[in-house]
């Protein structure tokens, strides 16, 4: 992928990691966020959204209580009407497999605690560099939503979750890491 340096056949992951854990700030930057804007469209389909299906609508259930519980705690490490969102890229759900994590919502290890965390990344931040696995990511800088929504955040947060989430891909990728 990178022309005349020894990551010539890695791919996007491979140069974000590499760069990450080497200090490599612009490369970093350009990789992952090529593959961030990749994987949050695949996130997305018409007609999307609602409450989930599958595997990951039981981990809901169980880690949250409820959809609406779930929504209503993303809602809220959104910090939507705070300092917290400046500079915010990106809201992650992921499973961490073990890892803390510095969001509000604390996964153990130990069984009947949490495995689906909310987290969020400032700039190129992925949470792959920290050894968490992404199953759905939703972009939060104002060019993400700022033409339908202007400054009301919290609305297109909720049009994402409730219209345009590809549950169908959050499933797989949930399926990966279980």
């Amino acid at each position: 992928m990178v022309q005349g340096t020894d990551m010539v056949n890695d791919d996007c992951v491979d140069v974000f990691m590499k760069a990450s854990k080497n200090g490599n700030q612009a490369l970093f930057n350009n990789a992952a966020q090529a593959w961030n804007h990749d994987f949050y469209w695949k996130c997305m389909k018409p007609g999307g959204g609602g409450k989930p299906t599958g595997a990951v609508s039981e981990q809901i259930e169980k880690d949250f209580g409820s959809f609406d519980e779930f929504k209503k705690q993303a809602m809220e490490l959104l910090d939507l009407d705070g300092p917290g969102c400046l500079g915010m890229a990106r809201s992650w759900w992921e499973s961490t497999a073990c890892l803390l994590c510095p969001a509000v919502l604390i996964p153990s290890c130990f069984p009947g605690l949490p495995i689906l965390v909310v987290d969020k990344t400032i700039g190129a931040g992925n949470p792959m560099t920290e050894g968490k696995k992404p199953i759905l990511t939703m972009d939060v800088w104002e060019h993400a939503y700022y033409l339908d929504y202007q400054n009301m955040r919290a609305t297109y947060i909720a049009g994402f979750l409730d219209k345009l989430v590809n549950w169908d891909f959050v499933n797989e990728n949930f399926a990966k890491v279980k």
